[in-house]
């Protein structure tokens, strides 16, 4: 019963993943990163099973800082990021399901940039002002191929951002 429910439930994913593999940002999800002076990156939701077959937290905030550099984006440090009024920053977040009996990864990726707004109550709050992601199902081997996989979603960001901040 139960490698017919963990089949399942990777069907399901995989049928997700061929759907709709990616989401993408709005035009007015652009505009947000006008004017910002930088990103914070913080990567999250890597287990340490993920870890031991190949993909490193360490690894994936090497290369979203790196990417982001060379493409002009500063890359702000948590004091630094705090410092700002809008205290922003791009958020990678990994999730994960595994199955030791296929030996597969149900995977989703999001990258999505935060900073803080004004609301209408003229209260702060923390919001996600853009957003991508992917989904997807990989062997455990193929793992650390997820790498490239952000690097592509990182891309879109920079384009968006290189749109948002052209001189006009």
């Amino acid at each position: 019963m139960r490698t017919r429910t963990v089949v399942l439930t990777f069907a399901v994913l995989l049928g997700i993943a061929t759907a709709s593999q990616s989401q993408t940002p709005s035009p007015g999800e652009r505009e947000t990163l006008r004017r910002l002076p930088g990103l914070l990156v913080v990567v999250g939701g890597i287990t340490p099973e993920a870890e031991q077959d190949g993909l490193h937290k360490d690894a994936i905030q090497e290369d979203v800082e790196r990417q982001l550099q060379s493409a002009g984006i500063k890359v702000l440090s948590r004091i630094a990021a705090a410092a700002t009024s809008t205290a922003p920053y791009v958020y990678v977040s990994v999730g994960l399901l595994k199955s030791t009996e296929l030996d597969v990864y149900g995977w989703s990726l999001q990258v999505t940039v935060k900073q803080v707004v004004t609301l209408a109550s003229e209260k702060r709050a923390v919001a996600t002002t853009w957003s991508i992601g992917l989904v997807g199902v990989s062997s455990s081997r193929l793992l650390s191929q997820l790498r490239s996989d952000i690097k592509d979603l990182v891309d879109t960001l920079i384009n968006d951002w290189t749109l948002a901040n052209a001189k006009r």
